[in-house]
């Protein structure tokens, strides 16, 4: 957790603030090897080709999802060793 500094805990926040939340990952159709990427209104923000062994698309969705409450847990979490201190 060395790398995860308080100014990139801070970046992270920012960026997530800036999008909304949650995602999703959407194929088009079954024939398609592309996915969307979209956001909780329904605009597309990306697209993705998956891989061989899949979940591109799905990855990058649970990741920006579960965003907010692994922030929230580093701020828990840096709060209480700071009352540690």
């Amino acid at each position: 957790m060395s790398d995860l500094t308080p100014e990139k805990l801070a970046e992270l926040r920012r960026l997530l603030d800036a999008n909304e939340v949650p995602w999703s990952a959407h194929r088009p159709s079954p024939n398609y090897a592309r996915y969307e990427i979209r956001d909780d209104r329904g605009y597309d923000l990306a697209y993705t080709v998956e891989d061989a062994l899949g979940g591109n698309a799905e990855i990058i969705v649970a990741a920006v999802n579960a965003l907010p409450a692994l922030l929230d847990a580093a701020a828990e979490l840096a709060a209480a060793r700071e009352a540690d201190a």
